[in-house]
């Protein structure tokens, strides 16, 4: 199956609780808390560790909107013990919120001191977890590939004594947008595929001030069992299933880089060239350019680059194959670029970080003569954008530390880094 279709079926399988889906672009990055333990295991592993839902902060967590649908749906069939049917028991779950320096957050997540990191989530992407056969990181023959997309949690209130069922299932059907059975005959496989999709974004609503999004690894029919690890709780009473989970591209991708140049069509011309210029005598790759502008569609014969994580759909309608688009010159897409963000994307591919470390050059080059702030991504690592320290004693020592391991690790030399703007308190 092409790669855009993967896509388009991960989109698909999205909650989309609301009338019309989340455009990506209304929110340019999501946040992560973590103690500074964590935090730098993340960016050493260059990965996220995926935990099992069941071992959440919310105990009956997937249970709980196994609970909420049952009492929309008539056939107790489609519900009961139906757990294992829709992978439930086995999602594995990576937490996002749309703040990035919120004191609750702090103290709930990192109250010894911690980072919130912004991550850039736009269409569904290749995730590899990582399998306990692989014989080395390197090592990807073994892995499993989900696309896996980016969506909010929705908080729902537990049936109130003074509310019917009626009025119960109303409220939940409506803060569901579920969808009702065109025919009939089919609605069992209706209200299968909406539990599917949404029992895994349901949280009762005591937590409605996490406001958290997710992205959820379905080990439906046992597909994510070779990759299962497990680590110990801090009282070692108990140990927490979990999956590696890194960037990834799909199998036979081009092991050349490509460079995407992702500003408007005015100086996208010129950085282009430049690009193209500091490359050619020893890394002649492919340079492109957007040609994003004010009701500018791009070309729909175009291939997208590898790297091209910054183009948005501007409706959900709006696709283009991402990779491998040579027969799809018949059809129009528009696309939208992060307000106030101008990028050069350079794929996953051999030279990688040679080929960065030229264009990079390049750019702040660019950036000092035309007064503008264009940053250098790198696909194939996590999608970070900005690290926020957290109130703590040692605050500017740790940015400093911070600020140091990213100017020195390539992929991350862009990264915002900045102080929360909460102050520092002992706590009594």
């Amino acid at each position: 199956m092409k790669e855009y279709q993967k896509i388009v079926q991960a989109q698909e399988q999205l909650p989309h609780f609301e009338s019309t889906a989340r455009q990506p672009e209304v929110l340019p990055l999501v946040y992560q808390y973590r103690s500074f333990k964590s935090f730098w295991q993340i960016l050493k592993s260059d990965s996220f560790w995926a935990t099992n839902a069941r071992f959440s902060n919310d105990e009956e967590e997937q249970q709980f909107g196994m609970d909420v649908i049952s009492t929309l749906v008539e056939d107790k069939s489609l519900t009961d013990n139906q757990n294992d049917k829709f992978g439930l028991n086995e999602n594995y779950i990576i937490c996002f919120c749309k703040e990035d320096d919120k004191l609750s957050q702090w103290r709930g997540y990192a109250p010894e001191g911690g980072v919130s990191m912004g991550f850039d989530f736009g269409m569904p992407r290749a995730f590899s977890i990582i399998s306990n056969k692989s014989d080395s990181s390197d090592d990807s023959s073994n892995n499993i590939l989900q696309y896996v997309g980016l969506d909010t949690v929705r908080y729902i209130a537990p049936k109130q004594l003074h509310q019917s069922v009626d009025e119960y299932c109303n409220y939940c059907h409506k803060e569901l947008a579920l969808k009702n059975p065109i025919d009939l005959a089919r609605k069992n496989e209706t209200y299968h595929k909406e539990i599917e999709k949404k029992a895994p974004y349901i949280k009762h609503s005591g937590f409605f001030e996490e406001d958290e999004y997710r992205l959820v690894f379905r080990n439906i029919d046992g597909v994510l069992d070779d990759c299962i690890k497990y680590r110990d709780s801090e009282s070692e009473t108990l140990r927490y299933p979990y999956i590696v989970v890194k960037s990834a591209l799909p199998p036979k991708s081009a092991p050349t880089c490509v460079v995407r140049v992702c500003i408007h069509k005015d100086k996208e011309k010129e950085l282009t060239e430049k690009i193209e210029t500091a490359l050619k005598t020893t890394y002649p790759v492919s340079v492109q350019g957007c040609h994003l502008g004010e009701g500018i569609k791009a070309d729909a014969g175009e291939p997208f680059c590898t790297g091209c994580i910054l183009r948005r759909w501007a409706t959900v309608n709006s696709y283009h194959n991402c990779r491998y688009n040579y027969d799809s010159s018949d059809v129009n897409y528009e696309y939208v670029l992060h307000e106030k963000e101008s990028s050069v994307i350079i794929s996953q591919g051999d030279n990688q970080k040679e080929i960065f470390e030229v264009v990079h050059r390049t750019v702040q080059t660019f950036n000092e003569k035309e007064n503008t702030k264009i940053s250098v991504w790198c696909e194939g690592h996590l999608p970070l954008r900005k690290i926020t320290v957290g109130p703590c004693p040692n605050q500017k020592n740790i940015i400093e530390a911070i600020r140091h391991y990213c100017k020195h690790t390539y992929w991350l030399m862009d990264v915002e880094i900045i102080a929360s703007t909460i102050p520092y308190r002992k706590s009594l």
